[in-house]
């Protein structure tokens, strides 16, 4: 799943092709991918426009020109492929050359169609993920049900430190909930531990005031970092043009088990689950 980095580099790159232009048409093909009454949502959005796109965690919202929103969540297999003409904008689970030369396909759910006859496809291979249209009060309540994004302001040491207090589930856990930190997935938070040096499955009332200050931190820095380099490459991901994320060149334990830690060089990468997710750490340098 598109975890905060993946889904910030989507925004960034729809938000170049897709605003300010008029929606002439809109097609739903499998109406499970839309939460609500599927006739009332083409209704809604026909003859409107995206005037913005933010983001929630791992949520994308695009501003209508109406006043309402169109919440998109991912989740595992979904993609957004903008098209126009031979130009392709894609982002989202892994996209082959030949899905992109057949669009729209056998997993295109949605598709828009814009009055300069350029299209966006919703396509998702396992139906997991969702669109949802929402009034401003609808999507204020959905977006306090998310915690602290990471890149803000508001994600500050002291903040994070409350987070913590009388918490004693593990470190990994925590991270991953999206109620208290929004947008970190499998893979950055194995990165931000093995980073700390703290083993993922460490009890948080455990952690020492040190401990917890060095994984806020590198909770800022290493999403900054992927942010930067347009995310991770693995199995299903590539930013929206299509190409793969340039973070992969970075991880150090996501996806290395059995391979020799590149910190200590003494120890291999190995793998355990932690809250029913494969978890890479270095049983040397994490304590």
């Amino acid at each position: 799943m598109p975890e905060l980095p993946e889904v910030e580099t989507i925004k960034r790159d729809l938000e170049k092709v897709v605003l300010k232009k008029k929606i002439k048409e809109v097609k739903v093909e499998k109406k499970k991918i839309v939460r609500g009454d599927a006739a009332e949502f083409v209704k809604e959005l026909k003859g409107g426009m995206f005037v913005k796109i933010s983001r929630v965690g791992k949520l994308l919202i695009f501003h209508l020109s109406s006043g309402l929103f169109l919440l998109v969540h991912l989740k595992m297999t979904g993609q957004l492929i903008f098209k126009k003409k031979e130009k392709i904008t894609a982002g989202g689970h892994n996209i082959s050359n030949k899905d992109l030369e057949n669009l729209p396909n056998k997993y295109s759910r949605i598709i828009f169609t814009f009055a300069d006859k350029s299209r966006l496809f919703f396509n998702d291979i396992r139906q997991f993920g969702y669109m949802k249209l929402a009034s401003e009060k609808e999507k204020t309540a959905i977006e306090k049900k998310y915690g602290l994004d990471p890149l803000s302001s508001s994600f500050t040491k002291e903040s994070f430190l409350e987070l913590l207090e009388n918490k004693k589930g593990k470190i990994k856990t925590f991270l991953l909930n999206q109620n208290l930190i929004a947008g970190i997935g499998n893979i950055y938070a194995d990165e931000i531990c093995f980073e700390a040096k703290v083993r993922p499955d460490r009890k948080i009332d455990n952690l020492t005031k040190k401990e917890k200050e060095k994984i806020f931190l590198l909770c800022k820095l290493i999403l900054k970092k992927a942010v930067k380099y347009k995310g991770t490459t693995f199995r299903d991901f590539r930013n929206a043009h299509g190409k793969p994320g340039g973070f992969s060149k970075f991880l150090k334990v996501y996806q290395k088990e059995k391979s020799l830690c590149p910190s200590c060089h003494r120890a291999k990468i190995e793998k355990m689950k932690v809250g029913g997710r494969g978890t890479r750490f270095c049983p040397y340098c994490q304590k």
